[in-house]
Parts: C-alpha cells; sequence; structure tokens
C-alpha cells in the first residue's frame, strides 16, 4: 500500500488534483463574493459612506471575475485531456482534487470579510479618502502575535527538507552542481526549485504569515517583501532557464529522445507556469507600485482576482516541479544499464536503476511527497489569520 501511494505521489498524474480543485476554490470564490460584497454594503451604510459606482464602473470590475472563470474552466478541461493522454490514474486524480479542493478552499475560498471588519469597527470613521487608503493595504492584525507560529513555521520547515532531500538527489543522482557537462543539470533544478518551493511560497505568505511579520507590522514594508520575493524568484527563474539551455547545447541528443528540446509536458507547463507568473507579477506592478490611478473600489476587486491568480499559479508550479522530478528520474533511468551490468553508466554504484530499496527511489518519492506537503502547509498559513 504504502509503495503504491509513493509510486503514485511521485506520478505526474497526480498533480492535476491540485489544478483540477480550482474548480471548487472559484465556485466557492463566487458563493463567497456574494457574502462579502453584502457584508461590505452594510459597512458602508453603517460609517456613512457615499460612494456610488456607475453602471460601466460595475461592468469593468466584475469582467476580469468573469474572464478567470472562463478561462479556468478551459484550463482545467486541458489539463484533463493531456492527464487523460498519458496516465489512466485521472479518475483518483480528479476525486482526490475536488476533495483537496473542499478541505481547503471550501469554507474560505476568499476572507469572509475581506478585511472588512477593520473597518466595521471604526465607528468614527467619516471621510472616504481613510477607507480609501486601507484599501490598498494589508489587513491590519492584532498587535500581540497576529502570525500564529506554528502554521508560520511549517511550510518553513518543509522546505527546508525539501531542500535537504533535493541536494542529496543533485549530488548523488546528477553529478552534483557545476559548469560541466555532466554537472550543469543541477543548477536548473535547485534554481527552478528555489523560484516556486521557497520565493514564490514567500510571496504567497507575505500577507498572512511573513517571516518579518515577528517584527514588524507596517504595511509598506510587507508589500515591498513581496515584491522582493518575486523578484529573487525571477532571478532564479532566469538563471535556472539559462542553465536548462545550456545544458542542452553541451549534451548530445539522446537516441531515446528524437525531439530533445520542448518534448515533455514538463516542459509545455513550465512555459504556461512562467507565462501566467510574469502576466501576474507585471499586473501587480502596475496597479500597486506603477500605476496607482486606479479607485479604491478597482483595487479592492483586483485584489481579490490577484490573490486567486496567485494561489492557482502556485499550484501550477509545484505540479511543474513534480512534472520535473519524474523527468529526472525517466532521464536517469533511460541512460542507465541494468544493474548487474559491470559497465553502468551512473555515477553512483547502488543507484540500482532506482530499485525500490535504493537510495534514489527514496530520495525521488519524498521530493514529491514533500512538494505536496509544502502546498498544503502553505494554504494552511494563509488561512492562519482568518
Amino acid at each position: 500500500m504504502l509503495e503504491g501511494i509513493l509510486v503514485l505521489s511521485s506520478s505526474p498524474s497526480f498533480w492535476p488534483l491540485y489544478v483540477l480543485s480550482s474548480r471548487t476554490m472559484y465556485s466557492n470564490y463566487k458563493r463567497n463574493l456574494t457574502r462579502v460584497e453584502k457584508k461590505r454594503k452594510q459597512i458602508e451604510e453603517k460609517v456613512q459612506l457615499a460612494v456610488r459606482l456607475s453602471r460601466s464602473q460595475l461592468y469593468k470590475e466584475r469582467l476580469p471575475l468573469a474572464a478567470i472563470g472562463a478561462f479556468e474552466s478551459f484550463l482545467s478541461w486541458v489539463l484533463m485531456l493531456i492527464v487523460m493522454t498519458f496516465n489512466a490514474s485521472l479518475l483518483f486524480s480528479a476525486v482526490a482534487g475536488s476533495f483537496i479542493g473542499f478541505l481547503f478552499f471550501g469554507r474560505n475560498g476568499l476572507d469572509d470579510d475581506c478585511g472588512c471588519g477593520d473597518i466595521s469597527q471604526a465607528e468614527d470613521i467619516s471621510p472616504a479618502e481613510d477607507i480609501t487608503q486601507a484599501e490598498d493595504d494589508v489587513p491590519s492584525g492584532n498587535s500581540s502575535m497576529p502570525y500564529p507560529v506554528a502554521r508560520s513555521i511549517l511550510p518553513r520547515i518543509v522546505v527546508v527538507v525539501f531542500l535537504v532531500v533535493l541536494f542529496l538527489w543533485i549530488y548523488q543522482a546528477e553529478g552534483g552542481i557545476g559548469f560541466q557537462e555532466a554537472t550543469v543539470f543541477g543548477w536548473h533544478a535547485l534554481l527552478m526549485s528555489l523560484f516556486v518551493v521557497v520565493f514564490t511560497q514567500e510571496a504567497l505568505l507575505a500577507y498572512s504569515s511573513p517571516l518579518i511579520g515577528f517584527f514588524t507590522e507596517d504595511r509598506t514594508v510587507i508589500k515591498y517583501y513581496h515584491v522582493i520575493c518575486h523578484l529573487l524568484g525571477l532571478i532564479c527563474a532566469v538563471a535556472g532557464l539559462v542553465a536548462i539551455v545550456y545544458y542542452k547545447k553541451l549534451s548530445p541528443q539522446p537516441a531515446v529522445f528524437p525531439f530533445y528540446s520542448v518534448y515533455s509536458p514538463h516542459s509545455w507547463a513550465g512555459i504556461v507556469f512562467l507565462s501566467l507568473w510574469s502576466l501576474q507579477l507585471l499586473a501587480g506592478l502596475y496597479v500597486y507600485i506603477v500605476g496607482r490611478r486606479q479607485s479604491a473600489s478597482q483595487k479592492r476587486s483586483f485584489r481579490k482576482l490577484h490573490g486567486f491568480l496567485g494561489k492557482s499559479i502556485y499550484v501550477v508550479g509545484l505540479a511543474t516541479c513534480a512534472m520535473g522530478f519524474q523527468d529526472m528520474q525517466s532521464s536517469d533511468l533511460a541512460s542507465s544499464t541494468p544493474p548487474n551490468s559491470a559497465n553502468m553508466t551512473m555515477s553512483m554504484e547502488d543507484m540500482q536503476g532506482y530499485f525500490p530499496e535504493s537510495s534514489l527511489a527514496q530520495y525521488s518519492s519524498a521530493g514529491s511527497i514533500l512538494l505536496i506537503l509544502s502546498g498544503l502547509a502553505t494554504f494552511l498559513a494563509m488561512k492562519s489569520r482568518h
């Protein structure tokens, strides 16, 4: 049973369940949106805000929500077709994905009050400018300890363990990290993992459980911490892409892979992930850093959409990493010889073609499982403020 779970978790077919769970997340997003708008309307009446949006403004604000719903449905169907082509365990992935989506997003697809609780406590607020300024900021927490320690530290602990396993795998199976043909690939695996698992995760946690939250609650500092995490991730992503291109240039084309460049689901999933991530970054920089011309209501609507997209893109990134680990294992198996042969081409004697009892098989399964745990711990920490 345990071996079956390990094999399933290390296969790319297991990962679309997180992407498919976005259907559940978006359904709850729409349901909670109605509650949020109703509650916000009551609060605006309570503090006597004279905010009147024209019909055109309302249309512009609701259009992105409709667009993301259509895009999410299209992406889910495309991913289902891809997985049906490559693996027969789609049914399990779909059922498990729906369950996990309901478990982690069902009760709080969005924050129930989207920070309105802080406004509702302000009985004496009358100037609309104060509310407008607050809409663009991070919801403030309690002054004593806004970030529960256990749930804030848990995702970081999982990431540290994941990096240890990744280093062991790179140095024992991929020849280490360097600039020669046998070692340059290690840079790609390391840098892209840092991009997704470390910096993208930290950017997501910036507004709910940031590391700097134990030292400061300054909203501007937290906002720029979020941006810096994304920029560091961008540096790792660019360097990781350069590393894989350089590796392909140095390595001869293997006979088992007639189409050596952009041939695998991992490659195409990576292209989709990087494209969505880049658009998300540019939109966030324009609205919150560069533009600053949008109204408070527009920023409020964009913030909800930006947060939903950020979580979904993060899940796609984790799935892409899992596919990459599967590609690493497949490449190792393709280039290794039978374990009893005296002419083994791998760098490790006890590799044994990833036999179940070998350490590399354990690293392969542990890496995928830790990716799952990292995602779950991250979403748990993002809900810890509410």
